[in-house]
């Protein structure tokens, strides 16, 4: 997957997991900073496709990300409440 990151303000975190066992990166932006993330996916044959996102469950993360789905039938916009569910919900199923 290739994703390209640069509106806003994304800073650069580090996590650690399991006792110090695995070691992790990842991207974090404080509310209204503007910052944006795209995710273009190289799809190879077309058809519907479930979409997918990843956050952890954390009760300091944004109520209210905003998430667009551009497809080939057009542009669904989303609300994602990150304070709940966590690991990967189910955003929809388009055709892409």
């Amino acid at each position: 997957m290739r994703s390209s990151l640069g509106l806003g303000g994304w800073a650069d975190k580090e996590a650690t997991g399991m006792s110090n066992l695995f070691f992790f990166r990842f991207l974090m932006a404080q509310p209204n900073s503007g910052a944006a993330a795209a995710f273009n996916l190289p799809i190879e044959e077309r058809g519907a496709y479930d979409i997918y996102v990843y956050f952890a469950e954390r009760d300091d993360l944004a109520r209210d990300t905003p998430i667009t789905v551009h497809h080939a039938d057009g542009v669904v916009q989303l609300a994602l409440n990150q304070t709940q569910s966590g690991n990967w919900p189910r955003l929809g199923c388009w055709p892409l």
